[in-house]
């Protein structure tokens, strides 16, 4: 259950772009933190996201306070598949989160946020309901960024090391992220294009919450190896007049030695409103 949990929670980084020939409109960037924005300047934050797949939709709402900060996600839609959740974040008064509440088919799990000279050192997770759900991620920060962290879960009050993960940047962009679960290791890496990412203003630039990351740019291809198993997303997008995406086309392709390639394609639409 904990390998699972950390995957799935990681995968939660999928909301991309492609690249254009023509650079988009360049926006102001935000200074160091989680879902903060540049108090002056054009930018947009996504307020929905409607995702078609083969066996329906998945329907993503967002919704942001006057300072611009992700208060509301409502993840629904009719794929049989998909976990309906309702997520509320809430922030200290520095404008740092502190706590992400998760509600799905009924049941609560929270997420509390500490920190050290204004930079995260502990996630902790909780399901009140059930605590073989609960871990720790002890962060690796630096340079305002998050590096990594060690994912812990307890067995009899001892913390146990479920997974190491790590990060690598380039141009505020997460190019690689490195999963080491002890027997066996999971490396995503990712291409990026030049123009805007749909979550770059009001995503999770710390790997804080549920919310995508705030890549700077679009993203163009993620690969995923995972043992002998290798996942590959190509993305094809429309841009607006400022270089955000108005929908995405992706085409997944996972191959495992001794079975056929299974190909898996959705298409996103993007609405957005203008920050504050």
């Amino acid at each position: 259950m904990k390998k699972i949990l950390v995957i799935a929670l990681v995968a939660l980084l999928f909301n991309a772009c492609k690249k254009d020939s023509q650079p988009g409109t360049p926006d102001p960037d935000p200074q160091p933190g989680t879902n903060t924005n540049p108090s002056t300047g054009k930018h947009k934050l996504v307020s929905k996201v409607v995702t078609t797949q083969s066996n329906g939709n998945v329907i993503e709402e967002y919704v942001y306070n006057d300072q611009n900060q992700l208060i509301e996600m409502h993840w629904g839609g009719n794929s049989p598949t998909f976990i309906h959740s309702d997520f509320v974040l809430t922030y200290n008064t520095d404008g740092t989160l502190k706590r992400q509440t998760r509600t799905s088919q009924g049941v609560d799990e929270y997420r509390d946020i500490e920190y050290e000279n204004g930079m995260p050192t502990l996630v902790t997770n909780t399901r009140p309901s059930n605590s073989s759900y609960d871990y720790k991620i002890k962060l690796n920060t630096g340079d305002s960024k998050v590096l990594g962290g060690t994912w812990l879960y307890t067995v009899d009050g001892v913390d146990k090391v479920n997974s190491v993960i790590t990060f690598e940047y380039l141009n505020e962009n997460v190019i690689k992220q490195t999963t080491d679960f002890g027997t066996y290791k999971q490396e995503t890496t990712r291409e990026f294009g030049n123009k805007n990412n749909p979550f770059r203003y009001g995503g999770d630039k710390l790997f804080l919450s549920s919310a995508p990351f705030a890549h700077k740019n679009d993203i163009l291809k993620l690969v995923t190896i995972t043992g002998d198993k290798n996942q590959t997303i190509e993305y094809t997008y429309t841009y607006d007049e400022q270089g955000y995406p108005k929908t995405t086309k992706t085409k997944s392709v996972t191959t495992n030695p001794g079975q056929p390639p299974y190909t898996y394609e959705t298409t996103s639409v993007y609405t957005y409103i203008d920050a504050k």
